[in-house]
């Protein structure tokens, strides 16, 4: 495989010749402002965590304040923000600001097969923050640094009927977005594009059959409380959200070992993020729905459904290509490749990971070590 642009070189000797030569530290007072609300894994576990540590280790001379449920930025606003400075750090997705970061939006819209949540997630952060040169320029221009970052759950049907092969698609009203919309359609359903909240009412008024995404957010938005069926069968993982990008003025501030500290925090987010939430809390919502809400986990055939998948994946890998191409992005099959070679090879890597710190660690030893302060 080739790497893309890859310079590796080891952080701890970065920070130490810088470390020797810095002064006292001003006292920084940063605020993240989230579009999502409180209840969130993010918000609720993860960056409460890495504020609180990042404050106890600097003594105080560093703080974050949370502010959750869109008080300060929604959705759209975040980018704007957090690269003006009007909030030193928040929460992205490159699909919702493509044209403005066509490379990251083309990993971003790249599917990857299976459900190995973690390899994916490992696998997003090493291409964006080591080997996709033209995602951190576009970053770079925005005016941000990218901290934290996630691959979600694999996405999964939840459905008021049995869905066991992909021939049941047929006919079917099922809720999606974005690059799921051309996957449902492979499989001879109409998508039809709505938000989780909205798809609640179509669920409730029989307007749609089916909704797209991780059980985990079923729960969350009381789709649960409809769908009867969920298809055993993975369909799917995207990635990266930006879960904690920071302004680069306020980042070009912090000395090499506060910018150390906040990586290592950055890969503690990034860390409970996928293990806790993706994994922990995706398991704890499907018992819940099978054990609480009497949802009938449907054995699906795994050989359809791959074939689906492989079809699906050519497919989109190609509008991908075309869209990124139709935006400047230079070689975006290349991105791809490596992105999906990545993957392979976390495979390997997480195979002997079972806590969340051994995770952090391996984020740290392959991805946020070779971090170099000077192109970051």
């Amino acid at each position: 495989m080739k790497a893309l642009h890859r310079s590796r070189r080891r952080l701890a000797a970065t920070v130490a010749l810088a470390s020797a030569a810095a002064g006292a530290a001003a006292a920084q007072n940063f605020t993240y402002g989230s579009w999502l609300p409180a209840s969130e894994y993010v918000n609720r576990v993860a960056l409460p965590k890495a504020f609180r540590e990042i404050e106890e280790e600097t003594q105080g001379l560093i703080t974050w304040r949370l502010v959750p449920g869109g008080q300060l930025v929604n959705l759209m606003d975040t980018w704007d923000a957090v690269g003006s400075g009007l909030v030193q750090g928040g929460i992205g997705r490159a699909s919702d600001v493509a044209s403005a970061v066509p490379a990251l939006d083309a990993v971003y819209r790249t599917v990857l097969p299976g459900d190995e949540t973690l390899a994916a997630g490992g696998a997003s952060l090493e291409t964006l923050l080591l080997d996709c040169l033209q995602c951190r320029e576009e970053l770079r221009d925005l005016g941000m640094v990218v901290l934290a970052g996630w691959t979600a759950a694999p996405d999964h049907l939840g459905c008021t009927t049995p869905v066991r092969s992909v021939d049941n698609l047929a006919g079917l009203r099922v809720q999606a977005s974005g690059g799921n919309v051309r996957l449902i359609e492979h499989g001879g359903a109409t998508a039809v594009t709505a938000s989780p909240v909205e798809a609640l009412e179509l669920l409730q008024d029989a307007d749609i059959d089916c909704v797209f995404g991780t059980v985990e957010q079923q729960r969350r938005f009381g789709l649960g409380d409809v769908i009867t069926h969920y298809t055993d069968y993975p369909l799917g993982m995207t990635g990266p959200t930006i879960g904690w990008m920071m302004n680069r003025d306020a980042w070009n501030v912090l000395s090499d070992e506060d910018k150390e500290l906040h990586l290592r925090k950055g890969a503690m987010v990034s860390a409970m993020q996928i293990g806790g939430h993706f994994v922990e809390e995706e398991r704890a919502a499907l018992d819940w729905a099978v054990g609480e809400k009497g949802v009938e986990l449907v054995q699906a055939d795994d050989a359809a459904f791959a074939a689906l998948m492989e079809d699906f994946l050519a497919a989109q890998d190609q509008a991908v290509i075309a869209a990124a191409e139709a935006q400047g992005v230079a070689n975006p099959g290349e991105i791809i490749s490596t992105y999906r070679g990545n993957f392979e090879r976390w495979k390997d890597l997480v195979r002997s990971v079972e806590t969340a710190e051994q995770f952090e660690q391996l984020l740290w030893d392959e991805v946020y070590a070779w971090l170099d302060f000077g192109t970051f």
